[in-house]
């Protein structure tokens, strides 16, 4: 019998998600190899309401360890870091028990699910689950001790949080300051940001429009401050002792070599998506926020990712070619406003608090985390 064959999978969220779908489908000559840098798979849906809600921080967080039956084929490596990327093969941080206790794994082929950073809270800063699950219970201690908490940022992220914030704490002074004209990006409809602004300013937040931020930079954020400070917000002088940065996202591409990477830091694909590089070949696909897809960054996206390469690595494997196509979903954004409130945009509508809930709001999505790592749970 020749040797097995290895799928590399680099990242356990989308990547687990793809895991899911591969692994009875696989042909019993290939197995798959999960490698995930943290000790456990993390839900970013959940995060924001980590941060503000009691208890909620042990709803998003799964050991990598166990994903895969013990009589499986397949492998699943936690708190392993990918190194290198080679045309065939990828380079890790420790050697793998598993795999003989090698540190370069050769691959049939290998799918990029690295994913994209943000500030804490909206990302773990820890790799092991103990500590990041202390750093949230902190964060929720901070938030209730906090007096006045200001919000840098008028995307989803920070209007999320601000909403699980006086959804927890409904007499919390919070203030949110964004550089534009209004709340979200002008590509979205105004009617959705006018509904977001309305509930915001109704649940008390102030909002400070056109605000260019002059955050001094020796102060703390995420945390709780030891004292006041003064944050000049455009006109506006903000007296807060706890900030949090609702910007800046920024795709986990350091792997990726020059040739592969768009100008954001976004591997690049076609529309099957696979990876388009001569320095690594034809060999690799990607999945969910690292990739250059129109529409990347949405979880609605990250997750219709899963079934194309799904479809393309099994058309490969055959001895075929990928056909199957991404198609982005297009004018779609959910924005809770804690688990009561929020507006969304579904293609040409815009919907407010009566739907977003059931949308997204009350739920996080978590039912698909806790499927996918369902002996976790």
């Amino acid at each position: 019998m020749s040797e097995i064959k290895n799928i590399v999978i680099i990242g356990a969220l989308t990547g687990a998600l793809l895991a899911r779908a591969l692994e009875k489908s696989l042909p019993p000559t290939h197995r798959l190899v999960l490698i995930e840098k943290n000790e456990a798979a993390f839900w970013p849906v959940g995060s924001l309401r980590a941060a503000a809600l009691p208890d909620f921080e042990n709803k998003i967080f799964a050991p990598v360890a166990g994903f895969f039956p013990k009589d499986s084929r397949h492998i699943a490596l936690g708190s392993t870091e990918v190194t290198s990327l080679g045309k065939t093969s990828v380079t890790i941080s420790k050697p793998a028990e598993s795999l003989s206790g090698v540190t370069e794994i050769p691959f049939a082929y290998a799918i990029i699910a690295t994913g994209s950073s943000y500030a804490y809270p909206s990302r773990p800063v820890a790799v092991d689950v103990a500590t990041s699950k202390a750093n949230l219970k902190k964060t929720q201690e901070d938030i209730k001790q906090a007096k006045s908490i200001l919000v840098i940022g008028g995307g989803p992220v920070g209007i999320e949080f601000a909403g699980e914030v006086v959804d927890q704490h409904p007499s919390k002074k919070v203030t949110l300051a964004t550089s534009g004209p209004a709340l979200l990006s002008p590509a979205w409809k105004s009617s959705l940001a006018d509904k977001l602004e309305w509930q915001l300013e109704k649940a008390g937040v102030e909002l400070i429009t056109n605000a260019k931020v002059d955050l001094p930079s020796d102060v703390k954020t995420g945390e709780l401050l030891t004292e006041s400070v003064s944050v000049k917000a455009g006109e506006k002088t903000v007296e807060t002792d706890f900030i949090l940065i609702g910007t800046g996202a920024k795709a986990n591409g350091q792997l990726l070599p020059a040739d592969a990477k768009d100008q954001d830091g976004r591997v690049k694909v076609d529309q099957q998506l696979r990876v388009q590089s001569e320095t690594l070949g034809d060999r690799y696909f990607a999945v969910g926020d690292i990739v250059s897809a129109e529409g990347s960054g949405t979880f609605i996206n990250a997750q219709n990712h899963v079934p194309v390469v799904a479809a393309n690595l099994g058309a490969v494997l055959k001895g075929g070619k990928p056909a199957k196509a991404f198609k982005p979903m297009l004018g779609v954004l959910t924005v809770p406003i804690g688990q009561k409130a929020g507006a969304s945009q579904l293609f040409g509508f815009v919907v407010g608090e009566w739907l977003t809930p059931i949308i997204k709001g009350k739920h996080l999505f978590l039912s698909t985390f806790t499927k996918t790592f369902s002996y976790a749970f």
